[in-house]
């Protein structure tokens, strides 16, 4: 297959802001003992990594807005409640 090196993704630069947020966040969630007891809790958690994973694989244009004012939005009160 020519040009097979162009399907691959580049490799990973230095950890962004939200890749570092999103290992702190899962640390916490795995910390603690939600045990689906509230489904909107669950809700919250699944929709705050995916916006941080979205962050992290690079996301742009309107979409990045939008996952930065939910979901690092969301893991920066996470951190600061933490400390």
């Amino acid at each position: 297959m020519a040009n097979a090196e162009d399907l691959l993704a580049p490799p990973p630069g230095p950890p962004c802001e939200a890749l570092q947020f999103l290992r702190r966040y899962v640390v916490s969630a795995l910390g603690t003992d939600w045990s689906g007891s509230d489904p909107s809790v669950t809700a919250h958690i699944e929709t705050t990594l995916l916006d941080l994973m979205a962050l992290s694989l690079g996301v742009r244009d309107e979409a990045r807005e939008f996952v930065e004012l939910r979901g690092l939005r969301a893991a920066r009160i996470q951190a600061i409640l933490a400390e």
